[in-house]
């Protein structure tokens, strides 16, 4: 069944979403458009369930504390100091991830090491990657070095 046609924002041109299409781009301007509708699709397995109000926080802090210093953070290396899978196995379209607490060490250019502690989703393959000893980089707000998230670089 097909879907009826939305206007483009930007040229006002028809567009046609698939059913289950997250976004697209616009083949008159090239404006990517988001499907207000897009809804993601349920997880599989029964590891995060709707009803399960305490994953769905985790996921949602870590998002937001991402796009809080995505804008305002500060990149350092950090060194692992313990990092402890949690229960909460998370299914996404890039894969299967696992919630992880670190402790890191982080060595802010121009200042003093500090400590911090840091929660992060990691895919299950990259799991082997986070051990004592590895040094990642971490973004952190420099007025709250608290707010604190591993930086996934490649």
């Amino acid at each position: 069944m097909a879907a009826e046609a939305e206007l483009c924002p930007q040229c006002g041109g028809a567009i046609h979403f698939a059913e289950n299409q997250k976004d697209l781009v616009c083949p008159y301007c090239g404006t990517t458009i988001v499907n207000k509708a897009w809804q993601p699709p349920a997880p599989a397995g029964n590891t995060l369930m709707p009803g399960d109000d305490e994953a769905h926080q985790i996921v949602r802090a870590l998002v937001t504390l991402h796009l809080k210093l995505a804008s305002q953070g500060v990149v350092a290396p950090a060194q692992i100091v313990s990092a402890q899978p949690t229960d909460y196995v998370i299914h996404t379209p890039k894969g299967d991830g696992r919630v992880v607490s670190f402790v890191l060490e982080v060595h802010p250019d121009g200042g003093p090491p500090f400590s911090a502690e840091a929660r992060a989703l990691v895919s299950l393959p990259s799991l082997a990657k986070y051990q004592p000893g590895a040094t990642e980089y971490v973004r952190y707000n420099p007025r709250d070095p608290k707010e604190i998230e591993l930086d996934h670089r490649p």
